[in-house]
């Protein structure tokens, strides 16, 4: 994800599978610029959504300084990694023909679990 080349220079932001010379460029570049993401993110929409979600998680990881209530802030911490660690897995899970791919997939489960139970614990 970190060496993934942005067509249209904005960092951290973009998720567009398309290159510069790609037909569509421009039509994607003005969809991007009229409502903020090109039709491309589209076409694995939930590869982009780990995407984004991955590099938020680890930030607010790093940045947040509460954990909920019953949770010390190891046990949150370690939840947050299992969130992180399913989000980034997730967008190679196209590559998975090998006998890690049982594990990968639960860790991909666990993550979106936690994500479900935790989704409003998110804040700081």
């Amino acid at each position: 994800m970190e060496n993934k080349i942005d067509p249209y220079k904005i960092k951290n932001v973009n998720f567009s599978l398309i290159d510069e010379d790609d037909d569509r460029f421009e039509d994607f570049k003005k969809q991007r610029l009229e409502r903020g993401f090109d039709s491309s993110e589209l076409w694995s929409l939930d590869c982009t959504i780990a995407e984004f979600i991955a590099p938020r998680l680890k930030a607010f990881r790093e940045n947040s300084g509460d954990s909920p209530i019953g949770k010390s802030r190891t046990e949150w911490e370690k939840i947050l990694d299992e969130m992180i660690e399913g989000f980034e897995i997730y967008p190679n899970h196209f590559n998975w023909p090998s006998e890690e791919s049982n594990q990968n997939w639960s860790k991909v489960y666990k993550a979106l679990e936690h994500f479900r139970k935790y989704f409003f614990q998110l804040w700081y």
